[in-house]
């Protein structure tokens, strides 16, 4: 039996049999590249149903040609039907066979060296008689949907959680349940030079509550059942899954949080933790896949069946170090408007580039996107809705006096404990900070004592705008 293979590929292109459909293995498979100085190779291997075993000592294929041109690798073989070989499966001529094929632009450093994971891969059934091929496909197969149903299946579950514990029970099972959710059995933390050194990562623990503690739990369990895939191979969905989670909590007055009974600033703690794993994790990622493939990682751009290449990932990584530089406590109280604006324009770049660099990520993203979306269109409207404006801006020793009202003259509703999220572009265009609001519940206007935190803050913008005269009634966002 003589076989030509032909793909995309910059460095090896395998193709073997195996004894199952639609599985790697067990099975045999023959691996062939034109290395840098024009020569050919060709190395028989054995398959099991994950992994693509070593040189076998027992050679059985030879090469017949190789070329390499064009951007496409050619290898032709001869292999006998029934090499005699117990790790080779028997052809039979006019019969057919289970063909997996798999290719990678990364060079193997010898004959017998471990190859690189493949960057593409498929399976079909081949007929000998007729040369026909069916029941194939490349590409994905079900391990890259995983990500996005363990994702699936941790939304749904906190979703449900957040149904028993906030809208099913009645008043007085709601006031028990929450009573053992809300205890906090580990005190937070003093501010301290740990906090700094260890970027608040093991400090955030502390302080939680039970139902914090319950959906961090909850997220690291989802993160082990990411773990049967082989080790270079997992940090890549487990970098996926926990992309996909950091958007969950970033949004105000978001369905999710309201679902679950979480107010923002708890919830975007989650979101800064989850951040500073899935920056641990593309790191673990990358430096594996270098130590595997080498500097090809930094600059290879190839598309193929899983992605667009890996030097999406590389930069995409590259962003991800600004956006926790920027996030890092000293200089984000530093520099907030430059933390806000590059969260705005450099996260969609991290997803975007996350996306081509695998596709996986585009498929994870669905939920958290959807649902950005929506809280997105559900603020805007409340914006849009209803307009207000300050009617008085008084400045007082230490603070400022703010009162506002809606220009349709409409009472504002909100109960004891509630705050707003105040934005005023006036003082500044991107940042919102919360404040409550010193007034009975129903009043027409909303009258707001906000410290000043000193120049440079928001709050001290704000005053400085309460000392000149002459000004107008300004809009103010409430949130």
């Amino acid at each position: 039996l003589t076989l030509t293979m032909t793909a995309p590929s910059q460095g090896y292109v395998c193709v073997g049999f195996a004894d199952e459909e639609r599985s790697m293995g067990p099975g045999d498979a023959y691996c062939g590249w034109v290395d840098a100085a024009g020569a050919g190779w060709l190395s028989d291997r054995v398959t099991t149903k994950r992994q693509l075993l070593g040189h076998e000592a027992s050679q059985d294929g030879t090469l017949v040609s190789h070329s390499k041109a064009n951007g496409l690798t050619t290898i032709a073989f001869s292999r006998a039907l029934d090499t005699g070989d117990a790790d080779d499966r028997v052809l039979t001529a006019g019969g057919r066979a289970n063909v997996i094929w798999a290719t990678s632009d990364a060079l193997p450093a010898a004959v017998d060296a471990d190859l690189a994971y493949h960057s593409a891969r498929g399976h079909t059934q081949l007929d000998f008689a007729s040369g026909a091929t069916g029941n194939g496909r490349g590409g994905f197969d079900g391990q890259f949907y995983v990500p996005l149903l363990v994702l699936l299946a941790f939304v749904l579950l906190l979703a449900l959680l957040g149904l028993a514990v906030h809208v099913l029970p009645g008043p007085a099972a709601a006031r028990r349940l929450h009573g053992v959710l809300g205890r906090r059995p580990l005190p937070p933390l003093k501010p301290s030079l740990g906090h700094r050194l260890l970027l608040d990562f093991l400090p955030a623990l502390f302080g939680l509550s039970v139902a914090e503690a319950l959906v961090c739990v909850l997220w690291g369990a989802a993160l082990l059942c990411l773990l049967a895939f082989r080790a270079y191979e997992v940090t890549g969905r487990l970098t996926a899954f926990a992309l996909g989670t950091v958007l969950l909590p970033v949004t105000r007055n978001s369905v999710w949080n309201k679902l679950l009974g979480c107010p923002f600033e708890r919830a975007i703690k989650f979101h800064r933790w989850v951040a500073r794993v899935l920056l641990v994790l593309t790191t673990v990622h990358g430096l594996l896949m270098l130590v595997r493939q080498g500097r090809v990682v930094l600059t290879s751009v190839s598309s193929n069946s899983i992605g667009q290449g890996y030097l999406y990932g590389f930069i995409a990584w590259v962003l991800m170090i600004v956006l926790a530089t920027l996030a890092y406590e000293p200089v984000r109280a530093m520099f907030f408007e430059v933390f806000m604006v590059s969260h705005w324009l450099l996260y969609p770049a991290v997803v975007v580039l996350a996306m081509l660099h695998s596709y996986v990520v585009a498929y994870v993203m669905m939920a958290p996107l959807a649902l950005l979306i929506i809280d997105k269109a559900l603020a805007q409207y409340r914006l849009c809705s209803r307009s207000t404006s300050i009617t008085q801006l008084t400045s007082l020793t230490g603070c400022t006096r703010m009162v506002v009202s809606r220009e349709d003259g409409s009472p504002f509703a909100f109960s004891p404990g509630q705050y707003y999220f105040v934005g005023i572009p006036s003082v500044s265009g991107v940042q919102y900070h919360p404040f409550s609001a010193a007034c009975a519940p129903g009043s027409k206007t909303l009258s707001f004592l906000i410290k000043d935190m000193g120049p440079g803050t928001f709050t001290g913008g704000l005053r400085a705008l309460a000392q000149r005269t002459g000004e107008g009634a300004r809009k103010v966002h409430l949130d």
